[in-house]
């Protein structure tokens, strides 16, 4: 789960090292609504002007694809800076070769 903003406050103003942090609404699946995409979105916006450098974050579709749609939307600018990368697993790279 999403670690909480105190949390996150304490170990960016403490550390010297780049903080990524996992943006995830809930337990269970990673398979969001709209209210929850909305709300990692949120969530990236307040930890970025903390002075996090970058999220870990996955979206599913019902079939456990990858929902790319809610993936995009979540990591557009100004929400995730131009360099964060993607890792995608073997299951998605055997769908983009069909």
């Amino acid at each position: 789960m999403t670690p909480n903003k105190e949390t996150v406050k304490t170990i960016v103003d403490t550390v010297n090292v780049k903080v990524m942090v996992m943006i995830r609404p809930r337990l269970g699946d990673f398979v969001y609504n709209r209210e929850e995409i909305n709300l990692m979105i949120t969530d990236i916006i307040h930890f970025r002007s903390m002075g996090v450098e970058g999220f870990l974050l996955g979206a599913l579709n019902s079939d456990k694809t990858l929902n790319m749609d809610a993936i995009k939307k979540v990591s557009m600018p100004p929400v995730i800076k131009p360099f964060m990368s993607i890792c995608l697993g073997k299951k998605h790279q055997n769908q983009r070769k069909h």
